[in-house]
């Protein structure tokens, strides 16, 4: 559809632990948005990585794929900016920068580590854009691939944020030894 410049066009990308997530928005000056596109992929950069303190090359390589990917809906949406960022699995590897700069070279797209403090906050922020809880308390939580973040707080007003390294991934790759899981590792 034709690109209404009196609105900007925004790639948000998610580098986490177990899926990379993509949305494209269309967004007004009053800060409400309608989305043109979404994908996500189960890439797991995570697997290995949060038991060995590194990312996997196969695992970057398939990462690097799907981000190569993303660039180019990206161009086709004529998306104004990406912004990108990297959490868990990113955040405790030895060579995640080394994946970062790779992916900024490859693709030219830069995603940022966040730590999980701001993870929190930003799950928190996207759940108060879903859900209409018009000033009402909540506790918003997101249990990821490598880590576990809650945010609490009334309307954009944060007042807690709490995160942990108890992802899906990390548990499983500590206590699961069986696939499927076998009634010793349940």
């Amino acid at each position: 559809r034709p690109h209404n410049r009196d609105c900007m066009r925004i790639a948000a990308i998610d580098v986490g632990s177990n899926s990379l997530h993509m949305v494209i928005v269309e967004a007004d000056r009053r800060g409400s948005f309608q989305v043109l596109d979404r994908e996500r992929d189960m890439v797991r950069l995570g697997a290995g990585a949060l038991s060995r303190g590194r990312l996997p090359a196969s695992i970057m390589r398939s990462g690097l794929s799907v981000l190569r990917r993303y660039k180019k809906l990206a161009q086709i949406h004529r998306v104004d900016k990406i912004i990108a960022v990297a959490t868990s699995a990113v955040r405790s590897a030895s060579n995640g920068d080394d994946f970062l700069e790779r992916v900024g070279r490859e693709t030219g797209i830069w995603p940022k580590v966040i730590p999980g403090e701001e993870e929190a906050r930003l799950v928190y922020l996207a759940a108060q854009h879903s859900v209409h809880l018009e000033g009402k308390r909540a506790l918003v939580m997101d249990l990821g691939g490598g880590s576990f973040e809650m945010a609490l707080g009334t309307g954009r007003k944060i007042e807690r944020v709490f995160t942990e390294r108890l992802g899906v991934l990390r548990v499983s790759e500590k206590f699961v030894r069986t696939d499927p899981i076998s009634p010793k590792d349940e």
